[in-house]
């Protein structure tokens, strides 16, 4: 709105005119009329504003009222919910103690019913015990007087016998009690068997006679308890040898057979000692039928066979007998009694060992002389217990027929299939010219002379000056005859060792490297050998990144990574993907080298170089012997060889990678190796080196990678590698679980090691 003071007069008329007098009077009168009417529009204004400011002043009044009055409500109604949650706090903090009390007293009423269960149990187990102890003294005191009697008897003929060794008088006593024992009950074959023995061995009480009787009885009744169908345990047998020994379980009916069987035979030899062999023939057959394992009981069959004047049967009997050497000693020692059967037997016995020996004794002299024509082979085969087996029959006049027979129809079979089929890592020979010493000299010209005395003198004037000369006189001088030895020069000599030109074979170390050997001549070379590396200093990495790195000591790496022939020897099985024994080894895991490694040092006789638990490895660092793989920075060292440039030579010369491999692994060692003699050390395979995977190469003195991480070094490239990750610097990483056809490994050892 535009107000009054800023409306402008505006007259079309000329000044001081009377058109300009009215026109400004109209002017005027307009101006007041409108400044009238804004002026009462104002006030109306004003006064509404005033009215309607009340208007909302009143209805604030009364809202702020209502609120205040809701606000009250809901206050009191929010003190009264809390008055109430407090009310019912208290009430639940009382049910809460009443159930608290509650179960205390019901704990304690279920230890009080736990304790009477306790108590019930045990008066029922006193009850049964008192019931047991009733029947038990019941029972005892049911007892005839006469088995108490004999229960004496037994126990103190028992104890006289085992301290009669001490006190050979103790055997009457012995004898006395167990004839008590047996009296009062009949049939019992333990007290038979004991009676018998004291008869047929005690010498203050021998009686072969009563011998012969009593064990025959022992072995007739134990024979009885023995049947499945009627078994009845004594309860003499139980206490007497339980109560002495410890408690055991009763005897078996197969236990009381052997003691039948052993009773039976105890009687044979009392009535052979009596001299009656039939009698003694046909007691030790019981003893064979009952205890048929016995070896001992077929002998003396045989033994009283043959005094029974059956050598027949007694040969039979002999042939029965396993080719032990103990029994046939034990045979030949009764020679006398066996006769005829013994001396056939013995000749049977030659004509077998004749076949024996001519079907073992070539293969182990076969054994021996490709033993004796190579020293390694030799050195692996003096720790195999086959081939030590098969040794010992060179020389066949040591031997007995029956060890001949033991070992042909025992372990001569699989001693001969293993030499012919296992393979023994050796180290390879190769042949070399020796000078072998003769232990003769001779004598050779030294080329020099020497002044010898021929025993003769000569004469010879020499001047001398009598008087010296001065200033300007001359000195006098006179000669004077003198004599001296004669001399004649002559050469000198020395002695020299005479030695003679041998060609042999031997190993060499560094040279022969290491070939497969079967026992008996087959001989499988395997490339590579172990090649000293020099210490030294040379920049590790890529130009602009390299690190200034420092090899302390020497070390051996192997000439070709691990070849498949020498993994599936060291390991079992070499599962490559492209086949071949003189390929690199590939498809094997991270883990898989650091096992082959382990498997390397023990074949060549050195501790392992790596603790493996599952899948944590820890290694004992660089110099302790063993197999191991090389640490990144060894690798790198070895690969160049003193070489600065991407490469250690001509890669087309010198590897295997993708421009010339056709898509495969090929045979190592076909490439050129480096200066060092390092083969495929570009291309053919990646090789795993001992080192966790990190962005930053460490550099010093004989660096080692990061301490953890997810990945294991690969260095090298491979036979599907671009020329590019073939270059000496390259560094690639691989999960060390996984298994891939183009990574391999080769390994190191540390200095010293063969």
């Amino acid at each position: 709105m535009t107000s009054l003071s800023t409306i402008t007069f505006y007259n079309p008329y000329p000044p001081g005119s009377q058109q300009t007098l009215a026109h400004w009077t109209n002017y005027v009168n307009d101006a007041t009329i409108a400044k009238y009417q804004v002026d009462a529009v104002g006030s109306f204004v004003e006064q509404a504003s005033r009215e309607q400011i009340q208007a909302i002043d009143d209805a604030s009044r009364r809202v702020s009222g209502t609120l205040e009055i809701g606000f009250a409500a809901v206050t009191g109604g929010l003190e009264a919910v809390a008055d109430e949650m407090q009310a019912l706090g208290r009430e639940q903090a009382t049910t809460n103690h009443l159930l608290d009390v509650t179960n205390t007293q019901l704990a304690e009423v279920n230890e009080s019913l736990y304790r009477i269960d306790q108590r019930l149990s045990l008066m029922v187990e006193e009850q049964r015990i008192g019931n047991v102890l009733q029947e038990n003294i019941a029972q005892l005191l049911r007892i005839p007087d006469s088995q108490k009697q004999r229960q004496h008897h037994l126990e103190m003929g028992l104890k006289f016998f085992k301290n009669a060794r001490k006190d050979s008088d103790l055997y009457h006593d012995a004898l006395k009690e167990l004839l008590s024992a047996e009296a009062l009950l009949l049939g019992d074959y333990f007290v038979l068997h004991r009676l018998g023995m004291l008869y047929l061995y005690a010498s203050p009480v021998l009686d072969l006679t009563k011998a012969a009787e009593y064990l025959t009885k022992a072995g007739k009744y134990a024979a009885v308890e023995s049947d499945p169908e009627a078994i009845r345990l004594g309860n003499v047998l139980q206490k007497s040898i339980g109560s002495r020994f410890a408690a055991q379980a009763e005897p078996s009916a197969t236990d009381i057979s052997l003691v039948a069987a052993d009773s039976y035979h105890q009687a044979a030899a009392a009535q052979y000692a009596l001299g009656n062999f039939p009698e003694a023939a046909k007691l030790i057959q019981k003893a064979v039928t009952l205890d048929p394992e016995a070896d001992t009981h077929r002998l003396f069959k045989a033994k009283y066979l043959a005094a029974a004047g059956q050598p027949g049967q007694a040969l039979e009997a002999l042939k029965t007998l396993p080719t032990t050497t103990a029994l046939v000693n034990a045979a030949m020692s009764d020679l006398d009694l066996l006769k005829g059967p013994a001396l056939a037997w013995a000749e049977t016995f030659e004509t077998e060992k004749q076949r024996l020996v001519g079907e073992i004794q070539p293969v182990a002299v076969a054994l021996k002389e490709a033993v004796d024509g190579d020293a390694a082979l030799a050195k692996v085969l003096a720790k195999d217990e086959a081939a030590q087996r098969l040794l010992a029959f060179v020389d066949t006049e040591t031997k007995s027929p029956l060890e001949l027979a033991d070992y042909a129809e025992g372990a001569f079979s699989h001693d001969l299939a293993k030499l012919r089929q296992a393979e023994f890592l050796v180290a390879a020979m190769v042949e070399v010219v020796e000078q072998i010493p003769t232990g003769e000299v001779r004598r050779v010209p030294t080329g020099e002379v020497e002044s010898v005395p021929t025993g003769k003198k000569e004469t010879y004037f020499e001047e001398v000056v009598v008087k010296p000369g001065g200033f300007f006189t001359k000195a006098v001088v006179e000669k004077v005859q003198r004599t001296r030895p004669v001399l004649v020069s002559r050469p000198t000599y020395r002695d020299e060792p005479v030695f003679r030109e041998e060609r042999r074979k031997k190993v060499v170390p560094g040279v022969g490297g290491f070939a497969l050997v079967k026992a008996f001549g087959q001989v499988k070379t395997l490339p590579g050998c172990w090649v000293e590396i020099p210490p030294g200093t040379f920049q590790m990495g890529e130009p602009g990144s390299a690190k200034r790195v420092t090899i302390t000591r020497p070390f051996k790496m192997f000439s070709v990574p691990m070849t498949q022939a020498l993994y599936r020897h060291l390991v079992g099985e070499a599962p490559a993907h492209f086949k071949g024994d003189t390929r690199p080894m590939e498809s094997v895991s991270w883990l898989d080298a650091v096992k082959c490694c382990n498997a390397f040092s023990s074949v060549l006789g050195l501790p392992a170089a790596y603790r493996i638990q599952g899948d944590d490895v820890r290694w004992k660092g660089l110099n302790p012997p063993g197999v191991r793989l090389p640490t990144e920075a060894e690798w790198e060292y070895a690969c160049r060889a003193g070489i600065t440039g991407d490469y250690a030579g001509n890669l087309d010369d010198m590897g295997w990678y993708d421009a010339n491999s056709g898509k495969q692994t090929h045979p190592v060692g076909q490439k050129r190796p480096n200066a060092w003699g390092l083969y495929d050390m570009p291309g053919n395979v990646w090789e795993w080196c001992w080192d966790w995977y990190g962005e930053n190469l460490p550099g010093g003195n004989d660096p080692v990678g990061p301490a953890s991480g997810s990945y294991r070094v690969v260095r090298g490239g491979s036979w599907y590698s671009s020329a590019d990750f073939c270059r000496s610097a390259n560094r690639l990483y691989d999960d060390p679980s996984g298994r891939y056809d183009y990574v391999g490994f080769r390994v190191v050892l540390a200095p010293g090691q063969p």
